[in-house]
Order: C-alpha cells, then structure tokens, then sequence
C-alpha cells in the first residue's frame, strides 16, 4: 500500500484523489463531530452553519447549504485566482456536495450522531463538546492542509484568502484564523439572539468554537505553511559543489551569500553559505544537498519577519 502512495505520487490524478480525500475528512469532520458537538465551523462554514443551529431538521443539508453559499465566490473568483486552483475547489465543493447528501439519508446521519456519544446528551455532559470539536478541528484542519498542499481548496473563505495571501505574500494560517474567527463570532452572536439553546450555552459554544479553530489552523498551519520562511547556514567541506549547484537558477531561484570564515578548532579558513527559503522548499533543498555532502552542517531558523520582495514562484 506505501509502494503504491509513494508512485502515484507521480500520476496525474494523484492531486484529484487527495482533494477527494480532503473532502471525506472535511465532511466528516463537519457532520460526524461538530454538529454533534453543537460547535461553529470557521468562515463561510460558520454562516452555512446558522441554519442548522436554529432548526435541527437542516443539519443534515449542511454539505448542499455550504455548496450554494459558495457559488457567488466561485463565480466571482473564476478569473481573479489561478484556473487551476478555482478548478480544484470547485471539485472538492462537488465531492463534499455528494458525500454530505449522504447524511441526507436517517440511518447514516443518525449513525454519525450517536457515533461517540448520543447527541441529545451533550448539552447535559458539556465535556463532550469540547472533545468533539477539538476531533472536528483536527479531521477540518488536515482537509483544509492537504486541500492547499494539491492545489485546491475548501472553498468559502478560503477563495478570498488565497487571493489575498497570494498578492501580500503572508502566511495563509494566520490570514485564515483572523478571518475565521470574525465569521465565527458573528454567526454565534446572530444564533445566540435566535436560538434558546445556544443562549442558554453559550459559554461552552464559544469555548468550543474557540478550541476548534486553535486546532484547526495550528494543523494547517503544520501540513501547509505556504509563505513561512527559514533563513538557512551551510557548512560543507564540498562548498564550491554546492555553490554551483545554487548557482544554477534551473536549481535555485533564491539569492544567496558566500562568506569566508577561520575555525575556532583548526584555525583554516572555510566558506559558509546562508540564504533564505520557504519553509515548504527546505526538505527537498536538504536531500539535494546531502547527496552532495552527506555530512554536511545545516541550520535553519525561522523568519519572523521579511521587508522587500522574495520569489515565491515555487508555491504558485
């Protein structure tokens, strides 16, 4: 089975099929935790949500609800993201569409309801519900990661913060946590003033609304850190092979800078190399480097902050 995820790989329809993946999680995550666990999803799924906190016969339309709120941003967005992205978040919202019409059916939805715990007695228990969301945050934020890392994604807010991220070049994670939490905050209030329910909970709805989101974007934020940065040390005793080799930009496409140092121990004088990355390009940097010099020393540390342009042509 690891033989055959590691050619597929290679395969033209391997995108598509983790983007089916990442629907699945996401449809799960949404229908068998956090609706169980009275508990808002982020962005536009928080207000695809509404309808379903106020009449308990609409949770199982959240997929179809989610789906028509979307298509506004899918028709607005065509032109202004990347058609291949547009493309592959239209196909995760039409495979999320189909697998949620699943929970359409009583005998699936009930299934997923009382997977855990019977969902007439969350309220009750209250400790249920912040498990549940903290599960529905980890299944959501792995969607979300691996929808962006294949080149798609969940859609909703997402469409308007890859726009965003893609133009002010920032980390997506924190863009997409100040966003979500704003939708979050107004689609609890706007239930709070409806629903007797919610009013009554609202302290653990929005305790678990907030564990939720944590999970969610630190996952994503793990899985997909797009514009991270990491400023990078290299020690080699084979320095001018790796010089040439960065200085191929068809290898390299970043600047870098050599510097001559003596060493403390054996008093030679030695070239180092330091340079700055995404983090997304580091890993594969280091195995090409390694089998330059297999005992080469290697430092990273992130970048906080950066002023001034950087090519980020490998993640676009």
């Amino acid at each position: 089975m690891i033989k055959f995820l590691k050619d597929a790989k290679h395969m033209a329809f391997f995108p598509w099929f983790m983007l089916f993946v990442s629907a699945l999680l996401y449809t799960f995550g949404i229908q068998a935790f956090l609706q169980v666990a009275h508990t808002f999803s982020s962005g536009m799924g928080a207000i695809a949500a509404l309808p379903t906190f106020i009449s308990a016969d609409l949770k199982q339309y959240f997929s179809v609800l989610y789906f028509a709120i979307n298509v506004p941003l899918i028709l607005y967005f065509w032109r202004k993201n990347k058609r291949k992205f547009m493309l592959k978040s239209l196909f995760f919202l039409v495979i999320q569409t189909a697998i949620g019409s699943l929970f359409l059916i009583d005998e699936v939805h009930d299934l997923f309801a009382n997977m855990i715990i019977d969902s007439s007695k969350v309220w009750d228990l209250k400790w249920p519900i912040f498990v549940l969301s903290s599960l529905g945050g980890m299944f959501v934020g792995i969607s979300i990661g691996v929808a962006y890392k294949y080149g798609g994604s969940t859609g909703g807010t997402d469409l308007i913060i890859y726009y965003y991220s893609t133009k002010k070049k920032q980390s997506i994670g924190g863009i997409m946590m100040v966003v979500s939490i704003g939708f979050a905050i107004l689609a609890l209030v706007t239930t709070v003033i409806v629903d007797k329910d919610v009013r009554n909970n609202w302290l653990s709805i929005t305790v678990s609304t907030a564990t939720y989101i944590i999970v969610t974007f630190f996952l994503l934020n793990i899985i997909y850190p797009r514009y991270s940065k990491v400023r990078v040390e290299i020690h080699s005793e084979k320095m001018d092979e790796i010089i040439a080799y960065m200085s191929d930009t068809k290898n390299y496409i970043h600047s870098f800078q050599i510097s001559e140092v003596t060493s403390g121990f054996t008093k030679e004088k030695k070239k180092i190399v330091m340079t700055m990355m995404l983090l997304l390009e580091f890993k594969n940097f280091l195995v090409v480097i390694r089998e330059i010099d297999p005992n080469v020393w290697i430092s990273a540390t992130e970048v906080r902050r950066q002023v001034g342009k950087f090519n980020t042509s490998s993640v676009e």
